[in-house]
Protein backbone atom coordinates (compact mmCIF):
# COMPACT_ATOMS: atom_id res chain seq x y z
CA UNK A 1 0.00 0.00 0.00
CA UNK A 2 3.11 2.26 0.74
CA UNK A 3 4.52 2.39 -2.67
CA UNK A 4 0.81 2.98 -4.45
CA UNK A 5 0.91 6.05 -2.29
CA UNK A 6 4.59 6.70 -3.46
CA UNK A 7 3.65 6.51 -7.26
CA UNK A 8 0.77 8.69 -7.09
CA UNK A 9 2.76 11.38 -4.52
CA UNK A 10 5.47 11.10 -7.54
CA UNK A 11 3.12 11.43 -10.38
CA UNK A 12 0.80 14.09 -8.29
CA UNK A 13 5.24 16.38 -7.90
CA UNK A 14 6.15 15.83 -11.46
CA UNK A 15 2.35 17.08 -12.62
CA UNK A 16 2.06 19.50 -10.20
CA UNK A 17 6.19 20.83 -11.39
CA UNK A 18 4.82 20.69 -15.06
CA UNK A 19 2.39 23.19 -13.96
CA UNK A 20 4.57 25.77 -11.95
CA UNK A 21 7.46 25.31 -14.74
CA UNK A 22 4.76 25.88 -17.45
CA UNK A 23 3.77 29.20 -16.04
CA UNK A 24 7.21 30.50 -15.30
CA UNK A 25 8.14 29.52 -18.75
CA UNK A 26 4.57 31.84 -19.95
CA UNK A 27 5.65 34.16 -17.46
CA UNK A 28 9.24 34.99 -18.38
CA UNK A 29 8.29 35.01 -22.27
CA UNK A 30 5.20 36.96 -22.57
CA UNK A 31 6.06 39.69 -24.15
CA UNK A 32 7.68 37.43 -27.08
CA UNK A 33 4.42 35.59 -27.00
CA UNK A 34 2.20 38.69 -26.70
CA UNK A 35 4.11 39.80 -29.46
CA UNK A 36 3.92 36.74 -31.83
CA UNK A 37 0.06 36.84 -31.14
CA UNK A 38 -0.04 40.68 -32.21
CA UNK A 39 2.41 39.97 -36.06
CA UNK A 40 -0.13 36.43 -36.34
CA UNK A 41 -3.55 38.73 -35.96
CA UNK A 42 -1.72 42.04 -38.17
CA UNK A 43 -0.90 39.50 -40.44
CA UNK A 44 -4.45 38.16 -41.12
CA UNK A 45 -5.82 41.54 -41.00
CA UNK A 46 -3.58 42.76 -43.70
CA UNK A 47 -4.54 39.98 -46.21
CA UNK A 48 -8.26 40.31 -45.54
CA UNK A 49 -8.18 44.01 -45.94
CA UNK A 50 -8.30 44.43 -49.40
CA UNK A 51 -11.19 42.35 -49.99
CA UNK A 52 -12.92 43.68 -47.44
CA UNK A 53 -12.05 47.31 -48.71
CA UNK A 54 -13.31 46.98 -52.34
CA UNK A 55 -17.05 46.61 -51.70
CA UNK A 56 -17.36 48.63 -48.93
CA UNK A 57 -17.46 51.84 -50.51
CA UNK A 58 -19.90 52.87 -53.69
CA UNK A 59 -17.61 52.95 -56.79
CA UNK A 60 -14.67 52.27 -54.79
CA UNK A 61 -13.64 55.46 -54.24
CA UNK A 62 -12.10 56.39 -50.73
CA UNK A 63 -12.90 59.99 -51.24
CA UNK A 64 -16.04 60.14 -52.40
CA UNK A 65 -19.14 61.54 -50.83
CA UNK A 66 -20.82 59.20 -48.28
CA UNK A 67 -23.99 59.93 -46.57
CA UNK A 68 -23.48 61.08 -43.10
CA UNK A 69 -26.41 59.96 -40.58
CA UNK A 70 -28.77 63.33 -39.07
CA UNK A 71 -28.13 65.69 -42.38
CA UNK A 72 -25.88 66.96 -45.17
CA UNK A 73 -24.99 69.15 -41.83
CA UNK A 74 -22.99 66.41 -40.36
CA UNK A 75 -25.39 64.99 -37.49
CA UNK A 76 -26.03 66.50 -34.14
CA UNK A 77 -24.46 69.73 -32.40
CA UNK A 78 -20.96 70.33 -32.37
CA UNK A 79 -20.21 68.09 -35.55
CA UNK A 80 -20.38 64.74 -33.81
CA UNK A 81 -22.20 61.73 -35.10
CA UNK A 82 -25.74 60.56 -33.65
CA UNK A 83 -25.19 57.74 -31.23
CA UNK A 84 -27.36 54.61 -31.87
CA UNK A 85 -30.02 53.87 -29.21
CA UNK A 86 -29.87 57.62 -27.90
CA UNK A 87 -27.05 56.86 -24.72
CA UNK A 88 -27.27 60.01 -22.49
CA UNK A 89 -24.11 61.17 -22.38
Amino acid sequence: MKLLFNIFSTVSFIGVAGIVGTGIYGYVNRDAIVEGIKEAAMEQVMEALPGMMSGALPGGDLAGDLPIPGGAAGGSAGGALPIPGGLPF
